[in-house]
């Protein structure tokens, strides 16, 4: 019961957020193969600390690793959903039996839905802790400011901005 309560919550919240995602920028979907997917796998090896290559931002919006992390939230989401469905109507149809061959498959297919899931969790916490900048942190929590060399060297435009020169 708490389970298929919770799935529904779940579905509610990939719905709402996959529709938000795709009314901000309806090309969010368009993928670059030749671009996009390697800069996915690069982003995971730079944040297992394999490259040290991060991946720079071009002029689209989103990044070529943010355009397929979506793709794979919208498969893991799809497959979460559609597998839950059918193992609901299977217990409902034959309430007495036990898991068979099909229904067990599609109970792997639910797990795996699920796994890859969390692991994409994990990836975006990893990413976020791999980008932490420790100058900036260690200087706002101690004086509360940013050095000005730090400005300089990695916001060019926001330096000009603090110095008057354009």
């Amino acid at each position: 019961m708490i389970h298929g309560i919770a799935g529904l919550i779940f579905t509610i919240i990939a719905l709402i957020y996959i529709i938000l995602t795709f009314k901000s920028d309806r090309n969010m979907l368009l993928i670059d193969t030749k671009r996009d997917i390697p800069s996915f796998f690069n982003s995971v090896f730079y944040m297992l600390l394999i490259s040290r290559r991060k991946e720079t931002g071009d002029n689209r919006r989103f990044r070529g690793s943010q355009k397929v992390l979506f793709l794979l939230y919208i498969f893991c989401i799809g497959l979460m959903i559609l597998s839950g469905l059918v193992l609901i109507m299977y217990s409902q149809a034959n309430p007495d039996t036990d898991y068979g061959t099909i229904s067990g498959a599609i109970f792997i297919l639910h797990i795996f839905s699920i796994i890859m899931f969390i692991l994409l969790g994990l990836y975006q916490i990893g990413m976020i802790l791999r980008n932490l900048d420790m100058i900036a942190i260690r200087s706002i929590l101690y004086n509360g400011k940013i050095p000005m060399w730090y400005v300089k060297k990695n916001n060019r435009q926001w330096y000009n901005e603090i110095t008057g020169m354009e």
